[in-house]
């Protein structure tokens, strides 16, 4: 074990936060700033490969990354899989919003369904808002990529996956009464496993599949290839200044 520190660009010099206690080194897959607070996912390395899921434990900091808690749900790890926390955002309300499912496979219907939680106090304390309970042969459906509207409180989606014939189909979660209730598209443009994905100002959402992005008008009832990619994984979206 040894220190995990923060480091901060300020102009042209990067700042490193003052040296924490020794954790252990289990990756960590993001680290992001929602309202006034630090967030990064502890994941780990149960499956042993980097493009795998690795859903895990959110921690939060309230001094700039000196200081990290662990919050919201405990993950499970048992026999090569895994269930927790996949992803996290941030409404124009200040609620916070996160995603949790299994990383999937033969077995997995022994942990919890996919759910979404949202926090009304800064990430302290959250609550279970929505689970998908249905099983596709045998197996859970996922949530991995949450998509909360820029300015609109009450939109919040989740673009996810659920087995189909074999494969894993593109599915989307959608709520626009503020997580009162969510509805189900079964768009299945992609046999995907989209990892990250944004919702813009106009709705429309944009995810990565592996390396090629796609765009939905209508919350994921349909998709569209955008008519460029890349040549390796892409692991990471930003909206920036939209």
């Amino acid at each position: 074990t040894y220190a995990a520190r923060v480091a901060f660009f300020f102009g042209a010099l990067w700042s490193l936060k003052s040296n924490p206690a020794s954790v252990l080194q289990n990756p960590y897959y993001f680290l992001r700033r929602l309202g006034g607070n630090l967030y990064r996912l502890l994941g780990s390395d149960a499956l042993g490969v980097n493009n795998a899921l690795h859903p895990g434990q959110l921690q939060r900091s309230t001094d700039n990354g000196t200081t990290w808690a662990n919050v919201g749900p405990t993950p499970i790890i048992s026999a090569g899989r895994q269930w927790g926390i996949q992803d996290v955002d941030i409404a124009a309300n200040g609620v916070l919003w996160a995603i949790a499912c299994v990383d999937g496979g033969t077995g997995d219907v022994a942990f919890p369904a996919p759910t979404v939680y949202k926090s009304t106090n800064d990430g302290v304390t959250w609550t279970s808002v929505f689970t998908d309970a249905t099983q596709d042969s045998a197996q859970w459906r996922r949530f991995l990529a949450l998509c909360v509207h820029p300015n609109n409180s009450s939109i919040i989606a989740t673009v996810g996956d659920q087995l189909s014939g074999g494969v894993r189909v593109c599915n989307t979660w959608v709520s626009v009464n503020g997580g009162s209730s969510f509805s189900r598209n079964t768009g299945g443009t992609i046999a995907t496993s989209t990892r990250r994905a944004v919702m813009m100002d106009n709705n429309r959402l944009v995810g990565i599949h592996e390396t090629n992005f796609w765009y939905s008008d209508n919350y994921g009832v349909s998709w569209t290839q955008a008519p460029y990619g890349f040549l390796a994984l892409q692991h990471q979206l930003l909206r920036v200044n939209q």
